[in-house]
């Protein structure tokens, strides 16, 4: 809600310590010239690089005055700031000195910055409206008197405030009317091959706003194509307007000229009357409507530019009803309040009972919670309470008139020297009912979890009870009468005990793998440590195998050690258990990391993944080789995969291209 308000008002910060040489800009400043806070340096040596050039010497020779004056001379500037695509960006700029050294100079200064961009093109476009107007009347001959007043009279037209958009186009094309002596006035507006009257200024004529035709039997045809103005004094001998203007229309003499808006014509501004005209056009009436036609442009550039800020506004408050959230502003001084225009709908109430938007708040207040009176109206103490410069959001209920209780989020800012504070409010309610879902099914997914665990350890331990006694009674069993048994019953009972042993394997495998994931903490590790664990682990393996294990240098993690242990000591065992005949081990662990996640890889030198069941070596009890030569039941990779989801990563096996098989897993580093 911070980053709407700053952007609502266009406020920024600069915090600059001169002691430690450093600047630090806030995000919504670095945001208003399109860069990311790290883009910019952080260096006083480069403050200024971000500042135009011609504004460099304004704000070190105000800057020095102020820090020299111990703060009495104060700085404020309007200079611009130079955003990343090389625009210039108006700020107002004020700075104060808010701590110094112990020999009296200035060590930390905080500036407070205003965007007034929209504010210097509004000044801007005024001002080009007015000196275009000022410079085009000192081109015209100063001696022609009649000719300036038409175009004082302009500028006072175009000075003038009307009360709306139609009342200001009647405005310019009645003073065209009159100027240069033509009945009747319109403004088209053209759209591919057709001709609309956009505006008309007519006395019982024919042509009538909203009037349509195709622009090619139109007299405007020729001022489009030709892109200037264009002056009959009488229609006669002109065959291909015979029909349309002067038989249907009456239209006997014209004068029109294009409106250029963005460098295309948007349409005509048109004169006419139904008699001829006996004078000829002087160039000064052509520049005369030549110069109506650009104010008319601009007047409509400018209602094109209201609707779309209405529309922005208009979306501003459907973002608000979408997020069920209001804004305001309060003046500290004068203790008025600003609400958005969704501030009564939040609250449940209505202009009938008597409420408008400044009192909103007040009013609402009044049906606060008993339990939670306290700490809202602590808020709004602590809103007016200069020394407190940050205020802790708060949470309360308040009772609309329908009797529903609803939840509310309140979060004040207050900046230095701001003669007013912000306050964002937001319906939560839909918030708290998700958060109390959660913690119920928190609640019922520990308590299952815990019934969950002890099923499986009892489950297991009523299966491996029976397991041991098959196992124990099938050895005694061949142990006693090996002699008295034939060679298949042997071999039937030496089948029955490895089925035994192998099925409690599995069972503590299955264990292991539903127990992955149960630790709740995380914690901060050396992974080089968990390693070096692991290798001791596997000493005798690593020993009979002669493998070698080459590894990079390993960060120090914060994540599931229990897991993390797990996993590594399972590829390792892997990449050991499936090597090839009389060929020493080499093992090789890799990492590398970004801002996101950790990269590891273990590659070995071994027999290697078939490419068609590289999809299935993840699942539960999947061997791709015979148990007589691979002692495997298919679970060590499941608890790899696992581990590795549990850390939001992603793990796959590719073949070496010399033989051998690369894992590629990676781990998030910030767990959610």
């Amino acid at each position: 809600m911070n980053n709407i308000i700053l952007e609502n008002e266009g406020l920024g910060y600069i915090y600059v310590d001169l002691v430690r040489k450093h600047v630090s800009y806030s995000e919504n400043f670095c945001n208003t010239l399109g860069y990311k806070v790290e883009e910019i340096s952080d260096s006083t040596d480069d403050w200024l690089d971000i500042v135009h050039p011609d504004d460099i010497s304004l704000i070190e020779e105000t800057f020095n005055e102020h820090i020299v004056s111990k703060g009495k001379v104060p700085f404020k500037n309007e200079i611009r700031y130079i955003s990343k695509d090389g625009k210039s960006i108006w700020h107002l700029i004020t700075a104060n000195i808010i701590e110094w050294t112990e020999d009296g100079t200035a060590a930390k200064i905080e500036c407070i910055l205003f965007n007034i961009q929209k504010k210097k093109q509004k000044e801007k476009a005024t001002s080009e409206i007015n000196n275009e107007l000022l410079n085009d009347i000192t081109t015209i001959n100063q001696k022609q008197k009649v000719f300036n007043e038409r175009l004082l009279k302009l500028l006072e037209i175009n000075n003038k405030q009307f009360e709306s958009f139609e009342s200001n186009l009647n405005a310019y094309v009645e003073y065209g009317i009159k100027v240069l002596e033509f009945e009747n006035g319109i403004i088209s507006f053209i759209e591919g091959d057709d001709y609309k009257i956009f505006k008309a200024n007519t006395k019982q004529h024919k042509l009538q706003k909203g009037d349509t035709f195709q622009l090619c039997d139109t007299i405007c045809k020729e001022v489009y194509d030709n892109k200037t103005t264009i002056f009959y004094s009488t229609l006669k001998g002109k065959e291909q307007y015979e029909l349309l203007a002067r038989k249907q229309l009456d239209v006997e003499s014209f004068l029109g000229t294009p409106i250029f808006i963005d460098g295309r014509i948007f349409g005509t501004l048109t004169f006419y009357s139904t008699k001829e005209k006996n004078n000829t056009l002087v160039e000064n009436e052509i520049t005369i409507i030549e110069l109506i036609s650009s104010q008319i442009a601009k007047l409509i550039q400018n209602y094109e530019y209201k609707i779309k800020l209405e529309d922005e506004r208009n979306l501003l408050r459907l973002g608000e009803e979408f997020l069920q959230m209001a804004t305001y502003k309060r003046y500290i001084e004068e203790d008025r309040v600003e609400f958005s225009e969704n501030c009564l709908k939040l609250f449940g109430l209505t202009e009938k009972d008597g409420v408008v938007q400044d009192n909103a708040l007040e009013v609402a207040f009044e049906h606060i919670h008993p339990e939670d009176r306290k700490k809202a109206f602590k808020l709004v103490e602590d809103s007016r309470n200069p020394e407190i410069k940050r205020i802790k959001p708060q949470e309360y209920r308040i009772t609309q008139p329908n009797g529903i209780t609803r939840w509310f989020r309140h979060k004040i800012i207050k900046f230095d020297d701001n003669p007013f504070i912000y306050g964002v409010i937001r319906d939560i309610t839909y918030d708290k009912k998700i958060q109390l879902d959660h913690k119920r099914q928190a609640n019922k997914l520990q308590v299952n979890n815990r019934e969950l665990e002890q099923f499986n350890y009892v489950t297991a331990h009523d299966l491996k009870q029976p397991l041991r006694t098959i196992s124990g009674f099938g050895k005694k069993l061949k142990e006693i009468e090996a002699e008295n048994l034939s060679e298949k019953g042997n071999q039937f009972i030496g089948l029955m005990v490895d089925a035994a042993d192998r099925m409690t394997k599995q069972i503590d495998g299955i264990l292991t793998h539903s127990r992955i994931g149960q630790q709740t903490n995380k914690e901060s590790f050396d992974l080089q440590e968990i390693i070096d664990i692991v290798k001791l682990d596997l000493q005798q393996q690593i020993e009979e195998s002669s493998a070698v294990i080459v590894i990079d240098s390993l960060p120090k993690m914060y994540a599931y050690k229990t897991e993390i242990k797990l996993l590594f000591q399972n590829l390792l065992s892997n990449a050991i258990k499936y090597r090839k005949d009389n060929e020493p081990v080499e093992i090789h662990i890799n990492f590398q990391e970004d801002k996101e996640f950790w990269y590891f890889s273990v590659s070995d030198n071994g027999i290697g993944i078939p490419d068609d069941k590289k999809s299935k070596i993840f699942d539960l009890f999947v061997t791709l080789h015979p148990r007589s030569k691979y002692d495997s039941i298919g679970i060590g990779l499941s608890h790899c995969r696992k581990i590795v989801y549990l850390h939001q990563g992603n793990i796959r096996a590719v073949n070496n291209m010399r033989g051998g098989t690369t894992f590629k897993f990676s781990i998030i580093k910030e767990l959610i």
